[in-house]
């Protein structure tokens, strides 16, 4: 009875065991498309912020450099 109960959770919650189901297919693998986009947008917007990071403390040290030699 447990086993059953399993399966058939399996087949209705996650379509596994059962009938192919293309709405099923299609939702996987829009999901799969907006996380693949959703990564590459965040690995790209915290590159950008260690740059800017790495600018800002350039600049910093330039400046600092700037008013201890008294230019």
């Amino acid at each position: 009875m447990e086993r059953e109960h399993r399966e058939e959770t399996r087949r209705k919650k996650f379509s596994i065991g059962g009938d192919p189901n293309m709405l099923t297919e299609d939702l996987h693998q829009a999901v799969k498309n907006l996380s693949a986009e959703l990564y590459t947008k965040d690995v790209h917007f915290l590159m950008e912020l260690i740059q800017d990071v790495r600018e800002t403390v350039s600049n910093i040290i330039q400046n600092n450099i700037y008013i201890q030699s008294g230019l």
